[in-house]
């Protein structure tokens, strides 16, 4: 996979692909919308689920490439 750098800005709306908190309903899918970026994690709006129109923060994943039977693995 050639290396990859992912742009964000204020208002985009953003899908969660692993499951972070099952408490606060950051599950796979979920859908946000940024409201702060920040060097080591995002400051979010959850607007779809139970929880909707919750601030949520969601946490910097580094990501690594393995030979393993995983797309990746997380740092």
């Amino acid at each position: 996979m050639p290396p990859h750098k992912l742009v964000l800005k204020r208002g985009t709306l953003i899908m969660l692909l692993p499951n972070l908190d099952l408490a606060n309903d950051l599950l796979n899918g979920t859908r946000l919308i940024v409201d702060e970026l920040h060097n080591n994690f995002i400051i979010a709006t959850i607007v779809t689920g139970s929880k909707k129109g919750n601030r949520v923060i969601i946490p910097k994943i580094n990501m690594a490439l393995s030979e393993t039977q995983l797309l990746f693995i997380l740092k």
